[in-house]
């Protein structure tokens, strides 16, 4: 593939996932090679591999004989996903308690503030934007790249299926105090503290997450269609 072509491809992927992640594109919405290449001013080709990019990372699901479409997940799928999630962090707890150092812990402070300020003055969206801040904060210290990349994954696709408009806002002030009482663990390195105090929160969020399923499909409204 030509260097301009891989670079268009990389852009058409880049928007593309984006219009996903903030439900621009909702799940089930066909993408149109025609729409698109209209709209982004590029030709099919960048297109086919972008969209073969976003079908393997499960953004989005192609049909046979119908194209593709935005990927929606099951509840089996999120829970898969949660698992997945607890897995990653609570396998990194204890080399992040060993790598942890002053400026660590100072940046973990920094997007517990902002999450702080999310809570109690910011939007659903910013609360799960600063929530996630947070915890891949916490996998980075460490220093397994992977890990991190696969957790990014993992946290877009669960966030794909939340409802954000109308999270409630005890659960925030809930998950700030479990967050608060990770960070006290973390600042003694006491890893026989932390690690119960990430399970009690991510059990936390596992349930909030799918009784929010429970309650119907997703509240968020599309900003614009394709």
């Amino acid at each position: 593939m030509a260097a301009k072509t891989r670079d268009l491809s990389r852009e058409v992927y880049t928007r593309l996932r984006e219009a996903i992640l903030s439900s621009e594109l909702l799940p089930g919405h066909k993408l149109s090679h025609q729409a698109l290449a209209e709209r982004l001013g590029v030709s099919h080709t960048p297109l086919r591999e972008a969209f073969g990019k976003l079908s393997q990372e499960g953004y989005v699901r192609h049909v046979r004989n119908r194209g593709y479409f935005v990927s929606d997940f099951s509840r089996k799928e999120v829970e898969d996903l949660l698992e997945i999630r607890e897995a990653l962090e609570v396998h990194a707890l204890r080399r992040n308690v060993e790598a942890l150092d002053g400026a660590a812990l100072r940046a973990l402070r920094g997007c517990q503030n902002a999450y702080r300020r999310a809570v109690t003055r910011g939007s659903g969206a910013d609360r799960l934007h600063r929530d996630r801040a947070f915890h891949l904060a916490l996998a980075g210290i460490s220093g397994n790249g992977a890990l991190v990349v696969t957790l990014e994954r993992v946290f877009d696709r669960i966030n794909l299926k939340r409802r954000i408009d109308g999270l409630s806002p005890d659960r925030g002030i809930e998950a700030l105090a479990e967050h608060q009482a990770l960070l006290a663990a973390l600042e003694t390195r006491d890893l026989g503290r932390a690690r119960p105090a990430l399970k009690r929160h991510l059990n936390k969020n596992k349930e909030n997450v799918l009784e929010r399923m429970r309650e119907g499909p997703s509240a968020l409204r599309p900003v614009g269609r394709t």
